[in-house]
């Protein structure tokens, strides 16, 4: 499915795979940064492809991303 990219947060030792830069996968990753999950964005996401919304929230709180 063309425009999906990869989210993984990992609280603790457990990992959590959000697919999706859309709104349900914003709200994944903004729900999971909030509970102090350890986020990052997939190798496989292309910065090009992703909603600017999404990147500078990234940005503003310092959220790792490749």
């Amino acid at each position: 499915m063309a425009g999906l990219k990869e989210f993984i947060a990992s609280p603790g030792s457990h990992k959590t795979l959000v697919v999706g830069s859309g709104k349900s996968g914003f709200a994944a990753l903004k729900f999971l940064h909030k509970l102090g999950c350890r986020v990052a964005l997939s190798e496989k996401a292309e910065e090009s492809a992703l909603d600017g919304r999404l990147l500078d929230w990234l940005k503003e709180r310092d959220v790792y991303y490749e």
